[in-house]
């Protein structure tokens, strides 16, 4: 029951704020580059949140989430590197 709570306070939140749940995401992303590295592709990022947190994007929502993380300003894309 406390999962289902919180699962809700989060959609919740989300849903007042105007978001929805691919922005969960954005911080594992930004945490999922590669340690020593300023520049990564999608491939290794994708790799790292299997690694790191059991995560499977498919690569399009992947792109989407890392979309989403340069308009806010975490990361910056220049052709297909990311920073």
């Amino acid at each position: 029951m406390t999962d289902v709570i919180f699962i809700y306070s989060l959609i919740k939140s989300l849903y007042e704020e105007s978001k929805d749940f691919l922005d969960v995401f954005v911080p594992f992303v930004v945490i999922s580059f590669p340690d020593g590295h300023e520049a990564c592709n999608i491939d290794a990022i994708s790799k790292n949140l299997e690694k790191k947190f059991n995560f499977n994007i498919p690569e399009h929502a992947l792109n989407t989430i890392i979309t989403r993380a340069t308009r806010t300003h975490y990361i910056q894309r220049y052709q297909k590197n990311v920073f």
